[in-house]
């Protein structure tokens, strides 16, 4: 609706242009396209700056539930609660790092990574970090799903507490040795800035930006749409077969639901 005004109101001046004279000159269209633009760009602020000490409080409390409920005795020696935990631990910590940094400097104008070259290494080192983690615990429960579903007789020995420990340790290290190189990569520019040093610029921003997507992103997707179609596939099979096995008796039936 905006957009159609301004359309409106720009071809109202055109019009008025050819039968009479202004007074005053025109507001030119680049200046009027910045008007624009500026303004949906306070309203983008405003939207980020309410919403996000919302999202901030809804994930701390959801995943501080995760925490409390996993570590029941009776989820306490589940593997997938092992999973479930760490991923609430990584999910809360990329909320807060998020929060401190962007909030904070929008809201109350505090710069924390123009503050200290350290902190500046630490947060966009870790913060890389920590998302990257937060995505390969997720296929982690995916991959014991479909160990569940495909090697059923084999799933109390390959998903135990241990290995789910194990994993929950070497996927942090490993996405610590491949965003490595950030850590002497960003430092306090001559301005004060958390930048990317020149030596390491155009890496960071020729290869950087793949490694990051394909880490987090792109390798994750895929392997979970794989892993889910697999599973899809063997439980309608595992129906087709129990269907076909199902007599006629009701505890059969109930039987072979189970």
């Amino acid at each position: 609706m905006r957009f159609f005004v301004f359309f409106i109101l720009t071809e109202m001046d055109e019009m008025e242009t050819q039968t009479m004279v202004f007074t005053t000159p025109p507001v030119k269209q680049g200046e009027a396209e910045e008007e624009e633009y500026a303004y949906y760009e306070r309203v983008a602020m405003d939207l980020f700056i309410v919403v996000s000490p919302i999202i901030l409080i809804v994930g701390l409390v959801g995943n501080s539930l995760t925490l409390i409920i996993m570590n029941r005795h009776l989820h306490r020696y589940s593997s997938v609660s092992i999973y479930l935990s760490a991923l609430a631990i990584s999910d809360s910590l990329v909320l807060i790092l998020d929060f401190i940094n962007n909030w904070f400097k929008y809201q109350l104008n505090l710069h924390l990574l123009k503050m200290d070259e350290s902190f500046c290494k630490f947060h966009r080192f870790f913060f890389t970090v920590i998302f990257t983690t937060s995505s390969w615990l997720v296929l982690a429960v995916s991959f014991e799903r479909l160990i569940a579903v495909w090697f059923p007789l084999q799933a109390k020995r390959l998903c135990t507490t241990k290995t789910a420990r194990i994993t929950c340790c070497v996927l942090p290290i490993v996405a610590l040795l491949s965003y490595a190189y950030k850590i002497p990569g960003w430092h306090l520019d001559e301005v004060n800035n958390c930048n990317m040093h020149p030596r390491f610029k155009d890496f960071e921003e020729q290869v950087g930006p793949w490694l990051s997507a394909v880490l987090y992103s792109y390798l994750p997707i895929i392997i979970l749409v794989v892993i889910n179609g697999l599973i899809i596939f063997k439980l309608k099979r595992m129906a087709s077969k129990r269907d076909k096995m199902m007599t006629l008796t009701e505890k059969s039936s109930a039987h072979e639901r189970r």
